[in-house]
């Protein structure tokens, strides 16, 4: 039988291991607090490489290549008759990976009316002055289109399309 004090010695043991028990667990909480938090960091963490990787991949993609390039079109153009000059906006977009050469062509002649020089992405002509005058009437004319390689002589595609060209 025990005694008193030894019963008051392992009460106090006790006691200690039990106070040590929820240390521990206490102390196992808080890493598995800590272990929680870390796995919550590093997702996020994950998620926004990942989205940054996904805002790289969406960032813009040059609308043309020398193997996709945009042209403009036309549908008529107006000029005065006897002038040389004429108004209209030749524009090579700005994503195309080519330099343009625009050429305005008579249909039944195929006399050329204008024929520009190398015009970079981005770029625009607002006047075009036309080899000849013409007289008042309406001629069938050809919009051509030439795409030059930046950087080189080869054309790499072109674009035909036909318009009214109109001389009051």
């Amino acid at each position: 039988m025990l005694n008193s004090k030894e019963i008051a010695k392992r009460a106090l043991i006790l006691a200690d291991e039990k106070k040590a028990l929820r240390k521990r667990g206490r102390v196992r909480l808080i890493i598995a607090a800590i272990a929680v938090a870390a796995a919550i960091l590093a997702i996020a963490a994950i998620l926004t490489l990942f989205h940054l990787d996904i805002e790289l991949e969406e960032e813009p993609i040059p609308l043309a290549s020398p193997d996709m390039v945009f042209f403009p079109d036309m549908e008529s153009l107006t000029v005065s008759a006897g002038a040389s000059e004429a108004l209209i906006l030749l524009e090579n977009p700005d994503g195309n990976g080519c330099y343009f050469i625009f050429e305005i062509i008579l249909v039944g002649t195929g006399e050329a009316l204008y024929v520009s020089a190398p015009v970079a992405p981005g770029e625009k002509i607002e006047s075009v002055r036309l080899t000849r005058p013409l007289e008042k009437g309406e001629y069938k004319a050809a919009f051509n289109i030439r795409a030059y390689a930046i950087g080189g002589i080869e054309e790499i595609d072109a674009k035909r399309s036909e318009f009214i060209l109109n001389v009051n």
